[in-house]
Order: C-alpha cells, then structure tokens, then sequence
C-alpha cells in the first residue's frame, strides 16, 4: 500500500506565503500554512528524537560569518512551543541570556544613527519610535513602553487613526519587522521576505510601500550601506570591528554589476559579515570569559545573540556573569553600543523564573 504524502518542506509554505502576499485570505489557506507549520515541527524535530531521554547536539563555530552550528540536533532552531521539552540536568540549573536587539544596536553604530543610538542607550521603545517616524507621528510624551498604557499619553495614542492599541498595535510590529527584514537588504523590496511577514496581512504592493516609509525615515542606513558595499568591493575582503577578516573573490561581472548600483552577492556577504561576524565575535569572547572565569559552568547551547550555561545548585553565578554580557563595546572612534539583555534561570524541574 503506497504511503501517504506528507508535505514538510518549508517551498511549500513559501508557496503559501506568496499566495497570501498576492491578497487572497481564507480559513483554508490560513488553516493549511498552520499544518505545514506544525508538521514541520512534528517530522524535522520532534520525530528525528523517538523516545530518547538525552541528546548530544554538536556544537561548532563553523560558519563564515563565525557563528556556530547546531547539528544533531538543531535545538538552536527549534520553535518555542517546544524548547522546553529540554531541562537541565538534575542538580544543576541554567541561566539563559538573550541580547537585546543586538545587530540592531550594531548596525546604528556603524552606520551613525545617533537617534537610534540614544534610544538603545536610554532604554526607549525602539519600534515605536520607528512607527512613528515612518507615519510622520509625533513622538509620545513618553518614549519608554509605557507609552503604551500611561494616561498622559492617551491623547497621543488617539491622535493615530485608527488611535493607538498598545505594544500589540499592528503598526508598531510592522516597524519591527520591517526593521529587521531591511537590516541587509538591497532596498524597499526586501520586506517581502521578512520573517513572518506573512502575518501582516498585507498585499507585497503594501508592503514595499512600507518598506519605503521605514528607509525614508533611515537615509543614513541607505548611505553606509552604499559605502561599505563599495568597500568590500574595493578591498576584496570584509572585517568585523575586532578585526577578524573574510576575504571575498570579487568578479569582473560582480564589478560591472556594481556600476550600474546593485551590488552583488559577495558585497552582500560582506556587509553581513561586518554586522553578524562582529555579533558573533562578542559572543566568542563572552563565551570565553565565562568559562575561564567559571570552571564549573558548562556552555550549554549558543545561538548568535543568545546564550544558555549550565552551573551546580549550589553556585549562585548570575550577578558575576552579568557584566561579562553586558559591557560596553567601542564599535567606531565616535560610537559604542552596551550588549543588555533579557535573562531568565531555567531550574531542574524546567520552571523557568526570569531574572532581573
């Protein structure tokens, strides 16, 4: 008897994601892209474990950018419905960290966006922020997330039409996601393929269009770009700020193809070098301080901007480790960035507490 096909490739979903770009909705199709998304789940993570009680992911930095890979198995890209299906061992516990926003801050810093810069650095609510200045709306009297709930912001909050709905409000999940999806890519158009940009419920004509209004509000991003993609070029190799070196084989057709202002695909990989090699040089010296300065601790997962160690019960190692994560890093002569983050302890029974 034949088996049953079972579509678990993520062309399918894209082939969804396009069908929804294009403006068709219904309950099917959005009942279809939710089965491709939970079979996937099902058949590339949970069924290649069976009813092993302990796995052994192999960690290594492997990758041109510096990152580290995660193979057998790819805990680092499992999806958060099931991350906790992993604990710690019993008698230990683990404190996780996740930097916040950190090739955001790194992009600011390289490409002198002081407003950004200031924002990360007073702790202000980034993405409304950028909302606003996509929507040419004034700023809120608050720039913290309490803007979202505070009453001396509410006649801020009216004033968009339709009036603001808080930290959920579309408006300000669409900034984020366009921040994110633009961070390396050649212009407006890129937004298309954002993560998750599916759920916006937007035409790809919309979606450029905010794709403009986000660079628009960001000439600065626009010009460093255009500089360091003509760098790399010219150098034929591309450095993170602590210096690491990527060389990069730069073709006559790339050239010409730089002539006519679209940059080729090694000028890209450049620059992505410069931002994700640089995140990932931070961690390789984090990493390396805490284990140096913690015998006791095990390195338990990495994953670009997020880290999970291992320590006894009986060592209490947050309050060291902190400022090992959290320190100042001199980016440029003009700027620097503080690598925060959101840091929670996962116990041995997998209750997870956050730490602040």
């Amino acid at each position: 008897m034949p088996k049953k096909p079972v579509i678990t490739d993520s062309v399918a979903y894209d082939e969804l994601v396009k069908l929804k770009l294009t403006g068709v909705d219904s309950t099917v199709l959005r009942c279809r892209m939710g089965y491709v998304k939970a079979n996937q789940i099902l058949t590339h993570y949970l069924n290649p474990i069976g009813e092993q009680t302990r796995i052994h992911p192999s960690f290594l930095p492997t990758q041109a950018s510096g990152r580290w890979s995660t193979t057998e198995y790819p805990v680092t890209n499992w999806p958060k419905q099931i991350r906790d299906i992993v604990v710690p061992d019993l008698g230990t516990y683990w404190i996780d960290a996740d930097w916040d926003g950190i090739e955001a801050r790194v992009v600011a810093a390289l490409s002198g966006d002081v407003e950004d810069l200031k924002a990360f650095e007073m702790g202000w609510d980034i993405h409304t922020l950028t909302a606003c200045g996509m929507y040419s709306m004034p700023l809120p009297p608050i720039l913290t997330k309490k803007c979202h709930t505070d009453p001396s912001c509410e006649a801020w909050r009216q004033q968009w039409k339709p009036a603001w709905k808080g930290e959920g409000d579309k408006r300000r999940w669409l900034a984020k996601t366009t921040r994110f999806g633009l961070a390396y890519a050649v212009d407006e158009r890129g937004v298309v393929h954002a993560k998750g940009i599916e759920e916006s419920g937007l035409t790809v004509d919309k979606l450029i269009e905010t794709g403009r209004l986000y660079l628009s509000s960001k000439p600065l991003l626009r010009r460093w770009k255009i500089a360091t993609w003509d760098k790399v070029l010219r150098d034929r190799e591309a450095r993170t700020f602590l210096g690491r070196r990527r060389k990069l084989f730069v073709s006559a057709a790339d050239l010409k193809k730089w002539t006519a202002r679209i940059p080729p695909d090694c000028a890209k990989a450049g620059l992505n070098h410069i931002v994700q090699g640089s995140v990932a040089d931070m961690a390789n010296r984090c990493i390396i301080d805490i284990t140096d300065s913690w015998p006791q601790c095990v390195l338990k997962q990495q994953r670009h901007d997020g880290f999970t160690f291992q320590f006894p019960n009986e060592v209490d190692a947050w309050p060291e480790i902190r400022p090992m994560l959290e320190r100042r890093w001199q980016l440029t002569p003009e700027h620097s960035i503080t690598s925060t983050a959101s840091w929670s302890r996962i116990n041995e029974d997998g209750a997870t507490v956050e730490l602040r």
